[in-house]
């Protein structure tokens, strides 16, 4: 609805990719049915003990040193309401992913997640074609909050798929990331207390504070790296449609995005020695 926004923080971002190798060719489905171990059914089964019946994450190890959010943070994000409806119309689903009994402004910003972003095994093409697969395999990507290490994640998640690799089967980790870190911004802080006065005088509705469940890599590295903060003023719409191919930013967009950023240096530049 083009009301500024501050995004106080996002979540980290790892990936995995898994293939479950099973016979050293595709077998026909009716001679080896029955006796052949299948890839596919075994990796699926592996996948879906990742959760819990409620929806939250069963890997064992994955939310350790995890750092729930402030009351502070949990008001914030819970300050702007979640409409349903308008939710449904952006992406054909209602918002029903993640553990059950958490409001969906949390589960999409200050908790974690696991999910699985592809799975193939097998045949693909039209009609049918009766063979167990030689390997099925699966991406995964998590996004973690404050205190969980990327690292640490994968491995967890590695130990995860071993212990239950059944004799016959093997298990090879074919892409492994260890991304960005979790970052959030103190919203007290003197910057962050002039950017929002910056942004509440450009619309009569003031400035909202957001918690981002996406991860931009380089945020919380141009904060470690230069012991300052990284301020992140959000101007995209639902509408851009973010990594879809007709991905899009306007050019009303950005003249809202250089007239803050001027302003923004323009004020820094008053009170810095």
């Amino acid at each position: 609805d083009e009301r500024p926004a501050i995004e106080a923080g996002l979540r980290g971002v790892s990936s995995l990719t898994f293939r479950l190798h099973g016979p050293d060719h595709d077998l026909h489905s009716g001679s080896h049915g029955g006796l052949a171990p299948n890839p596919a059914v075994e990796l699926a089964r592996i996948v879906t003990e990742m959760y819990n019946e409620d929806g939250s994450i069963a890997v064992e190890g994955f939310l350790d040193g995890a750092i729930a959010p402030t009351a502070e943070e949990l008001k914030l994000v819970m300050a702007e309401p979640f409409d349903e409806a308008a939710y449904i119309r952006a992406t054909g689903v209602p918002a029903i992913g993640g553990q059950r009994g958490i409001p969906p402004q949390v589960r999409g910003s200050l908790a974690p997640t696991m999910e699985v972003n592809g799975f193939h095994s097998g045949y693909a093409g039209e009609g049918g074609k009766t063979i167990i697969p030689a390997y099925a395999e699966v991406k995964l990507s998590m996004r973690t909050i404050l205190g969980q290490s990327p690292e640490k994640c994968l491995a967890s998640v590695k130990r995860h798929f071993e212990k239950r690799v059944k004799p016959g089967l093997r298990l090879e980790v074919v892409y492994c990331e260890a991304g960005a870190s979790a970052f959030r911004v103190p919203v007290d802080s003197p910057f962050v207390s002039l950017a929002r006065k910056i942004l509440d005088a450009m619309d009569p509705r003031g400035c909202a504070i957001d918690y981002d469940g996406a991860s931009i890599h380089v945020v919380g590295t141009l904060a470690e790296v230069s012991g300052g903060e990284t301020i992140m003023a959000g101007f995209g719409l639902e509408k851009d449609r973010i990594h879809a191919p007709n991905e899009s930013y306007s050019f009303h967009q950005s003249e809202m995005c250089f007239h803050y950023s001027a302003a923004l240096l323009k004020e820094v530049g008053k009170t810095a020695p």
